[in-house]
């Protein structure tokens, strides 16, 4: 879902429908006009897989810059990656998850000796 606020009262200035991504987690949201006095975020709503299906505070939303006066010549905008976590990391991602900083996993890791 995209939301729109204006930057001064908060209040919506655009929101979206929601929106599926294809099979391969790609989505496109058509947006007429120009929004440079809001704050504009692509978020995460719901996730049809009951096995990921929790929203991680760095993956939750991404800020997308909406108009034309901001330098960029393409009407093409692109957000950061979105995405959920799974209920339970699978075995070889624990520790390159928790190495990037991902401390919510800590606590999945359990006793892992060779996991910081």
């Amino acid at each position: 879902m995209l939301d729109c606020k204006n930057r001064t009262d908060g209040s919506y200035t655009y929101r979206s429908l929601l929106m599926l991504t294809d099979n391969n987690g790609y989505y496109k949201i058509e947006v007429e006009g120009d929004y440079e006095e809001s704050d504009c975020d692509v978020s995460l709503v719901k996730s049809p897989r009951a096995d990921c299906n929790e929203p991680t505070e760095v993956w939750r939303k991404a800020r997308v810059v909406l108009t034309t006066d901001d330098g960029v010549s393409s009407e093409i905008r692109f957000a950061n990656n979105l995405g959920f976590k799974m209920k339970e990391a699978l075995p070889e991602c624990k520790q390159v998850l928790t190495e990037m900083g991902y401390y919510e996993l800590r606590d999945e890791v359990g006793d892992d000796k060779d996991i910081p």
